[in-house]
């Protein structure tokens, strides 16, 4: 089974740039229950490298074999697993079963255009027709068999200082958001491993050159709160889809005043995720984290599910 990447278009491209043949294999309808949801994908090298994953391990193997088949044949394919399918000896969880798409005819300009649509924060969308077999890029929603939606990148502020930082950065990172990290100490940009870009904060105030926006959030996590005002109101303002804040609910009943002095109004405030992360009785910074990724993550996929 090849590496997990949840977006494989990148590599799609790196593949194609160095002449190898690629197939796009994509879920494009389940049954039952299922390990991954639809629209996963598996990304295809003619020399038999793969990325991403469909069933969870349970059925990646033939995948790889008949992408590289249709690959071969430079045909497309619409594949079942599980329960109504040739393939026997695979079985998937719960007597379920799996439809998955296998496209071989997208090329450069394909992927390059779904990238360019990312690139300026706007989804970008395929439609499949399952019977004939085929699927196209489109520029907005349209009825289809199946319409995949690529949702531009999530990105995280992480704000704040401390050991809550680096940990959650971490996580960040191991879910594919592109994230920016802002602190007061120097100590705590130190220990940032991942290629997260960093910001050294100077004074308190909005964040120049940063633009939020649906697929955008900021994560809150200052022990000193005369830094996160401004930051907090610059992101209610932008539109991001969550802006959650460290403290206890004393702490932000605090924090709420000082926003409506800011003029933010009260349905703004109230979206506010605080205490920030999910009620995990956490203790210590990686369970914290760990609350707040997970927050993060039901944020995103609610936005997601919207279309």
């Amino acid at each position: 089974m090849g590496k997990f990447k949840e977006f494989v278009i990148h590599q799609c491209l790196d593949w194609l740039s160095q002449e190898e043949d690629v197939a796009l294999v994509t879920l494009v309808a389940t049954l039952g229950s299922s390990p991954r949801r639809v629209g996963s994908q598996i990304a295809v090298s003619g020399a038999g490298d793969s990325v991403g994953s469909i069933s969870g391990g349970c059925a990646e193997s033939a995948i790889v074999e008949l992408a590289l088949e249709a690959i071969g044949k430079q045909e497309n394919n619409l594949i079942r697993f599980g329960e109504d399918s040739p393939y026997l000896d695979i079985r998937l969880p719960c007597g379920s079963s799996i439809d998955v798409f296998f496209e071989v005819g997208l090329g450069h300009d394909d992927f390059t255009q779904i990238l360019d649509k990312m690139a300026i924060r706007s989804p970008a969308y395929m439609a499949f027709n399952l019977q004939d077999r085929t699927s196209q890029l489109v520029e907005q929603i349209v009825d289809a068999d199946y319409l995949h939606t690529y949702h531009p990148t999530t990105q995280i502020v992480v704000a704040g200082n401390g050991p809550i930082v680096p940990a959650l950065v971490g996580l960040c990172d191991l879910l594919e958001f592109d994230v920016l990290v802002c602190s007061s100490e120097p100590e705590t940009l130190g220990q940032i491993e991942t290629a997260a870009s960093t910001r050294n904060l100077v004074k308190p105030g909005p964040l120049e050159g940063v633009e939020y926006d649906r697929y955008t959030g900021l994560c809150s996590v200052f022990h000193d709160h005369e830094w996160e005002s401004e930051l907090i109101k610059q992101a209610l303002d932008g539109g991001a889809f969550y802006v959650g804040a460290l403290g206890s609910q004393r702490t932000h009943e605090l924090r709420k005043l000082e926003l409506a002095d800011l003029g933010l109004n009260p349905v703004a405030i109230e979206s506010i995720r605080a205490p920030i992360g999910i009620n995990l009785a956490a203790n210590g910074p990686h369970e914290i984290a760990v609350a707040i990724a997970a927050e993060l993550i039901e944020s995103r996929n609610r936005i997601k599910n919207e279309y």
